[in-house]
């Protein structure tokens, strides 16, 4: 969420003048979590305007073309113990072979990675028609 917040908005300036409609466009965001957001932006306002004032810098992110690959355009949820691998590094695997990483399963989701103890979101997952993908299966991507 935070890397397509900072791929929209691009500078600290323009984050700091989004507004409720806007931030909620940003996937992964909506406009419940887009309040929550700019609520607490407005609680530091402060303390960005201090630091921002004494020269730290803010890192623009690499624009570089999404990753193409077998999860091209597909938004993929990782669930339950994948062998050898934390959440970021699934997130980052998901990236790599081009795809969205999102956090849960919803109508919106085109593939759940399941690992071992991944029951509640595999039984979602099926009962909404998302395909459902073993974590060996994705390993050997």
């Amino acid at each position: 969420m935070c890397r397509r917040i900072a791929e929209k908005y691009i500078t600290m300036d323009s984050f700091l003048e989004a507004d409720l409609d806007s931030l909620s466009e940003v996937e992964g965001v909506g406009p419940v979590r887009a309040e929550l957001i700019l609520t607490e932006v407005a609680e530091l306002q402060e303390v960005i305007e201090r630091l921002l004032a004494l020269g730290v810098g803010v890192a623009e992110p690499v624009t570089d073309s999404p990753a193409e690959g077998p999860f091209t355009g597909k938004r993929v949820c990782v669930t339950g113990s994948i062998a050898n691998m934390n959440r970021e590094e699934a997130q980052a695997r998901v990236e790599s072979l081009g795809g969205v990483f999102v956090s849960g399963v919803t109508s919106k989701t085109d593939i759940l990675v399941c690992g071992d103890g991944g029951g509640g979101k595999r039984t979602k997952a099926e009962s909404l028609g998302v395909s459902v993908m073993e974590a060996s299966v994705f390993l050997a991507l």
